[in-house]
């Protein structure tokens, strides 16, 4: 098997305060992963070996690792984040995207602590799909240019002992990058996270941050104590700013011109009943925005932490939101190119093992486009598939490094 000598100085940084035998065992996961596409360990294993006495040494150690050196695996993916936080930083990747997600496991009978999930691959609006398998909270670091920098991938069963709540699971998801935030780094999210816990939660590690709405919330126009929902609201406010965001489209980039408006409302705390006393609000700013979909009935609603304080400001979150589709982006590749819900393993320790070095898979290779740019352009422009090169290149990246690690030649 042919080595890349800059990708073993990539995996060397992340794993200089762990033994050996953890060095060794990152170094194997991410180089069989690359190669096979799978998270799957006897797939993984026969990547590093052809041989049977190879293979099945391979095989011991990467089961036994997973399981018995899991906080070493939790040292190696500190010392990642701390080393995609810098870049992110000095490269203004500055809106943190949040999205949940799920490994879905329909057939994994013997796997701990199954529950049960939303298969996003096959719901949609009019239909949900419900299969076996494991939540997770993904949270990513966005740039303008669709550059995309995965921080923590957090699995949960919401049928173990110690799961409270999905607010304890995000306090959990985000303590992980709290020390290594900086000031004016921005918070994503979808409608999957509008609720009041939600929000303090995230006024425990954000400054700034937005959540698309549902619309069937009650808000109040400051100084009303009539409650009135937010869709009617939403869909009465004047659209007289443009904003511009950045769309992907067919593979390129696509600068939008969005319609956009902003109110300042009063959001209650608690649950709000008709013809009752208003209860306890508090008063943020609700940012509406044109769907580019004609079909789309309603307008995208944002409710940001605070009032506004201009114009620019609404328009700008506009902007940032078009990001966070950065997330979905990072967790398909996760899927798509590293197998992640092939994943067969029986204990919950070796389970979170995967689950946080997958991360260090699509992590090292999304470094690379920032460190050294010009080698991961010729990467992604060699890779034998029709086209030009996307905004998002993982997946060429992916298969050009899969393959000089499996000895073939890339050619132009």
């Amino acid at each position: 098997m042919r080595k890349l000598r800059w990708l073993e100085k990539s995996v060397q940084k992340v794993t200089v305060h762990v033994s050996e035998a953890g060095a060794h065992l990152v170094r194997d996961f991410v180089v069989g992963v690359v190669i096979s596409g799978s998270t799957v360990l006897s797939r993984v294993a026969r990547a590093l070996k052809s041989d049977k006495k190879g293979f099945e040494a391979a095989l011991e150690r990467l089961s036994r690792g997973l399981r018995d050196q899991s906080w070493e695996v939790g040292q190696v993916l500190a010392d990642y984040r701390r080393r995609a936080v810098a870049i992110a930083r000095s490269s203004r990747l500055d809106v943190v995207a949040i999205d949940l997600s799920e490994i879905v496991k329909p057939y994994g009978r013997k796997m701990p602590w199954l529950c049960e999930v939303r298969d996003a691959s096959k719901s949609n609006r009019h239909k949900t799909v419900i299969e076996k398998g494991w939540w997770t909270v993904e949270v990513v670091a966005t740039g303008f240019e669709h550059q995309v920098l995965p921080l923590v991938r957090h699995v949960y069963s919401t049928v173990m002992r110690d799961f409270r709540s999905v607010q304890g699971e995000l306090r959990r998801a985000l303590d992980l990058v709290k020390p290594l935030l900086w000031k004016g780094v921005r918070a994503v999210l979808d409608r999957g996270f509008d609720g009041e816990n939600f929000f303090e939660v995230l006024d425990d590690y954000f400054a700034e941050w937005a959540i698309r709405q549902r619309g069937d919330r009650q808000v109040f126009l400051p100084g009303s104590h009539e409650p009135m929902r937010m869709s009617t609201l939403a869909k009465s406010i004047r659209k007289d700013l443009v904003a511009r965001p950045t769309h992907v489209r067919d593979a390129e980039r696509v600068r939008l011109r969005v319609a956009t408006g902003h109110c300042t409302v009063e959001v209650p705390t608690a649950a709000c009943r008709k013809y009752r006393k208003k209860p306890r609000c508090r008063l943020m700013t609700l940012v509406v925005a044109e769907r580019y979909n004609p079909d789309d009935q309603l307008p995208m609603m944002l409710l940001t932490r605070r009032p506004m304080l201009s114009d620019a400001e609404a328009c700008q979150w506009v902007v940032d939101y078009y990001r966070r589709w950065g997330a979905e982006d990072e967790t398909r590749g996760a899927k798509q190119l590293g197998g992640l819900e092939d994943v067969r393993v029986l204990s919950w320790e070796s389970l979170c093992s995967v689950v946080a070095l997958s991360v260090l898979v699509d992590g090292l290779l999304a470094l690379l486009q920032f460190e050294a740019p010009r080698r991961a352009a010729r990467l992604a422009r060699l890779a034998p598939l029709d086209g030009d090169v996307p905004p998002y290149a993982l997946h060429r990246l992916w298969i050009s490094i899969a393959l000089l690690l499996a000895g073939r030649t890339l050619r132009a």
